[in-house]
Formats: structure tokens, C-alpha cells, sequence
């Protein structure tokens, strides 16, 4: 079973119980919490695809997902199938 992580506030630090709206300062982070779902998502397609030897489609979806999220981990393997996809054959 994955840990709970507890949400906070980034502007006031404020408890975010379960809701995307802070209750004491009213900061909206439905927006921020769609992205990072739509990221979950097309994390699971890269894997996907990278299991079917799809590695064009791979790349495309890995550029973006990186676009949504910027991550150091996913921009080395980002690298290396834009090595293997654009390598002279």
C-alpha cells in the first residue's frame, strides 16, 4: 500500500484535507492536480510503449509529458530514445 502524503498549501501551508481549494486562503489547485493526473497517465503510455518496442511513439509522449512536468529521471531516458530513434540506421 503507498504512503498518504499529505497535501499542503503552497501559498499559506494550510492542510489541504481531501479537496482541491484551501480552505483558509481559497487557493484553487484543481488545475495542478488535473496535470498532475493527465502526467500519472501518460507515464503509464511511455512505459507502455517502451514494453511494445514503440520507441517513435514513446519519445513523443515522453516530449509531452515533459512539457506538463519537468523531470531530471524521464529527461536522461528522453535522451537516450532520441538517440535511438534518430540515429542513422
Amino acid at each position: 500500500m503507498a504512503p498518504v502524503v499529505e497535501k499542503k498549501c503552497r501559498v499559506c501551508r494550510n492542510r489541504l484535507h481531501n479537496t482541491s481549494v484551501c480552505t483558509r486562503c481559497g487557493t484553487d489547485y484543481s488545475l495542478a492536480d488535473a496535470a498532475e493526473a493527465q502526467a500519472v497517465v501518460q507515464l503509464a503510455q511511455v512505459a507502455s510503449y517502451l514494453y511494445r518496442n514503440n520507441h517513435v511513439q514513446a519519445l513523443r509522449t515522453l516530449d509531452s509529458l515533459q512539457r506538463l512536468k519537468k523531470n531530471p529521471a524521464l529527461e536522461s531516458l528522453q535522451q537516450y530514445l532520441r538517440y535511438f530513434v534518430l540515429r542513422p540506421h
